[in-house]
């Protein structure tokens, strides 16, 4: 399979609501399977399916056949994982005052609370494998746990943007697949 690239998923409807959800859903769906894919390739190579060496049959002296697979893309990903995500990324501010300076210090510690190392870890592997890689915040329950974060499998989730000048993102999907292979939607959105 030839990859070259995901389409962006795009719909002229400025705002989703409860009325336009499904129809535009049933049209940002279609142009997701073909990403995905393309992203499921990718993935199967990066994970060492080989298809050229694994498929190829000998046709002369078939007594040698020397199937060597060198993984290049794991090596690639393992590398650039290791070289942009080596240290957990924290969030910090130049010029700032004494109080702004605890918040900062307040924001590093939820993001560790939440497991954002580990967040960032799937998401860089999700992202230099297939070239992006959706997070999801939600919000959490207790006054410690103020958000909880996700990092989401591309082949199953997709974000959909207004085909305006800003492309301005106007709603989030996770797609579930259940043990009947039925496939359940969610759809979040700035107010829903």
């Amino acid at each position: 399979m030839y990859f070259s690239g995901r389409t962006k998923i795009k719909t002229d409807k400025k705002v989703i609501t409860k009325n336009n959800v499904v129809e535009v859903l049933k049209k940002a769906v279609i142009q997701h399977d073909i990403n995905s894919m393309a992203e499921e390739s990718l993935w199967k190579r990066y994970r060492g399916a080989a298809l050229p060496i694994h498929g190829k049959t000998k046709e002369f002296r078939d007594n040698i056949n020397n199937i060597i697979n060198e993984n290049r893309a794991l090596q690639a990903v393992d590398f650039y994982q290791g070289y942009i995500f080596g240290e957990p990324i924290q969030y910090i501010r130049h010029g700032a005052d004494e109080a702004t300076t605890d918040d900062i210090k307040w924001l590093n510690k939820l993001m560790a609370m939440n497991g954002k190392m580990s967040s960032d870890d799937d998401l860089a592997e999700y992202m230099l494998v297939m070239g992006v890689c959706p997070r999801l915040v939600l919000p959490g329950e207790k006054e410690s746990n103020v958000f909880r974060m996700f990092t989401l499998d591309p082949r199953y989730a997709f974000v959909v943007y207004h085909n305006g000048l800003e492309e301005e993102p106007v709603m989030g999907v996770k797609c579930i697949v259940t043990e009947d292979n039925e496939k359940l939607y969610s759809v979040y959105t700035k107010t829903e």
